[in-house]
């Protein structure tokens, strides 16, 4: 649990609601800043997608799959994975590849954690 001290005195829960809030947005605000100096951000862009997913054959799904599990496993909404999925390959292809692109985001992130955090969830619930 994470504890919150201020000058000895311990924090309301209105306070450190607000102070966890202020964190994420701060958060948001340096991947956003980050993709953009990167310039992955132009990677949501039409003419992006246009220019290296769509029509590029097995490369442009290749390279989509990889782009969106990437992102879906940092946590970007998989809605978008899909309709940048849909614009690109139209709705049936579209969706195979989005689907792909979700669950291989999925499966990435539980072997992370299960990799990274197995040890800490042993330790705080050693009877399961």
């Amino acid at each position: 649990m994470i504890w919150f001290i201020t000058a000895g005195k311990t924090m309301s829960s209105s306070q450190k609601k607000v102070i966890i809030n202020l964190a994420v947005i701060g958060l948001l605000v340096a991947v956003v800043l980050t993709l953009r100096k990167l310039g992955i951000a132009e990677v949501l862009e039409p003419e992006w997608v246009d220019t290296y997913i769509r029509n590029t054959g097995i490369q442009g799904v290749a390279l989509f799959i990889g782009i969106a599990a990437l992102l879906t496993g940092m946590g970007i909404p998989r809605q978008l994975s899909a309709f940048c999925a849909g614009y690109a390959f139209g709705a049936v292809h579209g969706f195979l590849a989005a689907i792909t692109a979700v669950t291989l985001g999925c499966v990435c992130c539980f072997w992370v954690a299960r990799l990274l955090g197995q040890e800490t969830i042993n330790r705080r619930f050693p009877n399961h």
